[in-house]
């Protein structure tokens, strides 16, 4: 240990000495203290949140102090000071979602939901699982969602958010029956309750799931009334994922012109509501087009342009698709070196976020690969593997595709 660490040790070990030494009421009189204190350094007491509404997009007003507002909240536990420790957990909370540190954002969430009780209590526990579905965390995610469905009993519009984000969930981890089921049931509550706001991105979820099921007139139904929803009430980011979803029914059918107009008027939108998400996914889209047409340095760069932004937003789950796309890329222009490195990095991105049909379709690539080296018993393995995977998630697309590949190492 060398003279300035063993300082820091000792400093540390002197000031938590120090600390114990004041009485429990004069410990939380000066936390009290350093409270008001730093409030003041940051212009007063930040406002109360908006109040949690179905109905609407909140507005989130910023404060000075939103940056501190993690060690304002310890600042008002030590004090005993309840209501300010829940208004700056809330604006921790709220703060870290912006600034895109989903799992900071789920811990604050959490440590919140342990004052509420009855509405903001499910609120709360949806932002915790929508904060671990960000940061990739789908398992504590369903867990959060599903707790707040239990807590919900009591309001039908609430069973139905409740009800519509735990659907989301079953349907990126390849349960496609359960997430069908629940976004059905759901859309029929929020239609019947004209909770318009919730009922278009319930649509929008619907849209993604039957598209991939095949059935693109439904998925396509479903995406235009979401998106004129959201036109009408002003919701941006809401119409961007519409558009988005558009496109992505557009390429589906072959219509690549339609698909990029769309892609890029999403592209806007997200730009517009100052969503970075958004536009990391939207730019990945315009990259797979670049690649069909031909231009496969436009789709590169694009496809790193959109994975920079993944990262800057912690947006794993797309930095995965890109990742897995950016290899395809480099095996069409005959990198299979490069292309099987980046299915690898892919592949341990899909299997993080689980994100089953996209694990299934690397598992693929890296057994065509393999067989194409010449590595037979390797690419068996692969493919097995990506069989495996698509049956459990009964994505039989990619069944389909492993099977056709191991017959043909089998009539080899």
């Amino acid at each position: 240990m060398d003279a300035e660490t063993a300082y820091l040790f000792r400093h540390a070990v002197l000031r938590d000495a120090a600390y114990t030494l004041h009485p429990p009421a004069e410990r939380a009189r000066l936390h009290s203290l350093v409270l008001t204190i730093l409030e003041g350094l940051f212009g007063g007491r930040a406002p109360q949140p908006a109040p949690f509404d179905l109905a609407t997009t909140s507005k989130k007003l910023p404060h000075e102090s939103d940056s501190m507002a993690l060690e304002l909240a310890y600042h008002a536990e030590r004090a005993g000071a309840v209501n300010a420790q829940r208004l700056y957990l809330w604006r921790a909370a709220e703060y870290a979602d912006a600034t895109y540190q989903p799992l900071a954002a789920a811990e604050a969430w959490s440590r919140l939901e342990r004052f509420l009780h009855g509405a903001d209590k499910v609120y709360v526990l949806c932002k915790v699982g929508g904060s671990f579905c960000d940061g990739g965390r789908l398992t504590l995610a369903e867990e959060s969602f599903a707790s707040a469905l239990s807590h919900a009993a009591e309001s039908p519009e609430l069973t139905a958010y409740a009800l519509s984000l735990l659907a989301s969930v079953y349907w990126l981890t390849g349960r496609p029956d359960k997430a069908r089921d629940g976004l059905e049931r759901a859309e029929e509550i929020f239609r019947a309750r004209s909770v318009q706001l919730q009922l278009a991105h319930t649509l929008c979820n619907l849209s993604l799931l039957y598209q991939e099921q095949g059935d693109l007139e439904s998925a396509g139904a479903c995406a235009n009334e979401g998106k004129e929803i959201f036109r009408q009430l002003r919701a941006t980011a809401g119409e961007a994922d519409a558009t988005l979803d558009i496109g992505v029914i557009l390429w589906a059918q072959d219509n690549l012109e339609g698909a990029e107009a769309a892609y890029r008027q999403a592209l806007e939108l997200y730009r517009a509501s100052a969503d970075r998400r958004g536009e990391g996914v939207a730019l990945g889209n315009l990259a797979v087009l670049a690649e069909q047409r031909g231009d496969s340095e436009e789709a590169e760069a694009l496809y790193l342009w959109s994975n920079e932004i993944n990262r800057q937003t912690g947006n794993r789950r797309f930095e995965g698709v890109a990742t897995h796309n950016l290899a395809a890329l480099c095996f069409n222009i005959g990198k299979k070196v490069e292309a099987g490195k980046e299915y690898e990095v892919a592949l341990a991105i899909h299997r993080e976020v689980q994100n089953r049909r996209w694990e299934a379709l690397a598992l693929h690539a890296l057994g065509v690969i393999a067989a194409d080296a010449g590595r037979l018993e390797t690419a068996v393995q692969w493919l097995r593997e990506s069989l495996r995977v698509s049956r459990e998630c009964k994505d039989t697309e990619v069944e389909a595709m492993a099977l056709k590949e191991l017959q043909k190492l089998a009539s080899s």
